[in-house]
């Protein structure tokens, strides 16, 4: 207690400042969200400038602080165009957070200093930490548009994240992997986890836009994912597994090689689960996983959907699948008891393709609204009160199994 001009006057403790400043909209963990990794070289250290949100659509009055905007002017890109970016830590924490990168010339409009000659076209955000990166916030890209890239082998926690001004983003629980002439070819996934769960006020799990109205590429690459919210996205490309990844550019073909071996496929571990909460949506949908694949609510896509499984899929009691061509390929039991798989698009001409080695079908229905439906099995269908049946007005219509 301090008597000043015979007036008591308390000294302000730390937490009843640090309230005061996140009701006047201003952060007092602003330095400790985005932190660039010291000890990588200093071509490889982007600089950080961090604002507290001011302009927010209400006025923000929460004791958990009200957001950030911090914008990384990423590094210089190599010959190879690729902007490599390290940190320690790469969070954003705050439903209000935003994080820019900037890949702006350094003599255009809020131009990035260090991209004097060029800007990239891939930008690697690689995160050295014993910790899951946390984006409940929103990630955007300003400037020209690039390949961006989050990597943390500890884990990628998304609760209501949103990605924009994107059109190839890759999230990945990997490590990088180089040519000779330090050129990025791809990522070793051994371990980490991807969540995906519905954040605050509603927000949805994951979703990611392009530019403009053109295609918006999402790969996500791990050991794991499990998704307890809403997944929006227009191109999808789900990696699940212990694997080695090398990258491709949209179109073409990407090299994948398993980094564990086996003689069969184990049955007691998922590689891809989707939860009770919201589903998977998109235009088009690729999952390979070198598990199981678990889907407990919806996985929709409007056009293409291709499920590649090491082991069993299962999409039962009242799980849905449903897409314009479906390809379900399991290295073990299809499960569908209770459960829905439909190919459907708007010209009725949808098809089906199963390979398992079982199909439970029971209290299931499978149908196509288009031209046929193959099943290809190592034992015959367990299909009790089952309904496999293709609908529609096309009379070259073909059901084989």
């Amino acid at each position: 207690m301090i008597f000043i001009n015979g007036l008591k006057r308390r000294r302000l403790s730390a937490l009843p400042l640090s309230i005061m400043l996140s009701l006047c909209g201003i952060s007092v963990s602003h330095a400790t969200n985005i932190i660039a990794d010291v000890a990588a070289p200093s071509g490889q250290q982007a600089d950080i400038k961090i604002e507290a949100q001011t302009l927010l659509p209400v006025p923000c009055r929460s004791v958990m602080g009200c957001g950030e905007k911090t914008t990384i002017n990423i590094q210089s890109p190599d010959k190879n165009g690729l902007s490599h970016n390290k940190y320690t830590k790469f969070d954003a924490p705050h439903i209000n957070d935003v994080v820019i990168l900037n890949n702006n010339l350094s003599n255009e409009s809020n131009g990035n200093p260090n991209l004097v000659n060029s800007a990239a076209k891939i930008i690697l955000n690689e995160v050295r930490s014993p910790q899951a990166s946390l984006l409940n916030g929103s990630v955007t890209l300003s400037g020209q548009d690039a390949h961006v890239i989050i990597a943390n082998p500890s884990g990628i926690d998304c609760n209501g994240c949103s990605f924009t001004n994107i059109s190839h983003l890759t999230l990945t629980t990997g490590s990088s992997y180089f040519s000779h002439n330090n050129k990025l070819l791809g990522f070793k996934v051994w371990d980490g986890k991807i969540n995906i769960n519905r954040g605050k006020s509603n927000n949805p799990g994951l979703s990611h836009k392009g530019r403009d109205k053109g295609s918006a590429y999402l790969d996500l690459f791990t050991n794991s994912l499990e998704v307890r919210g809403y997944l929006q996205a227009d191109d999808l490309f789900v990696i699940a597994g212990k694997h080695k990844i090398r990258l491709a550019s949209p179109g073409e073909k990407m090299g994948l090689e398993k980094l564990v071996a086996y003689l069969s496929p184990p049955d007691d571990i998922d590689s891809a689960n989707v939860r009770n909460m919201d589903g998977m949506y998109a235009n088009k949908i690729r999952i390979i996983a070198e598990e199981n694949i678990i889907n407990r609510n919806v996985i929709q896509s409007k056009n293409a959907l291709q499920m590649v499984s090491g082991g069993n899929i299962e999409n039962s009691f009242g799980a849905n699948i449903t897409a314009g061509t479906v390809l379900l390929y399991s290295g073990g039991v299809l499960h569908n008891v209770h459960g829905k798989i439909k190919a459907s698009n708007s010209n009725d001409k949808s098809t089906m393709n199963i390979v398992a080695k079982r199909l439970f079908n029971n209290y299931g229905k499978i149908h196509s609204h288009g031209k046929s439906i193959k099943i290809d099995l190592d034992n015959p269908i367990e299909n009790h009160k089952g309904d496999i049946a293709i609908i529609g007005k096309i009379n070259k219509k073909q059901l084989k199994v």
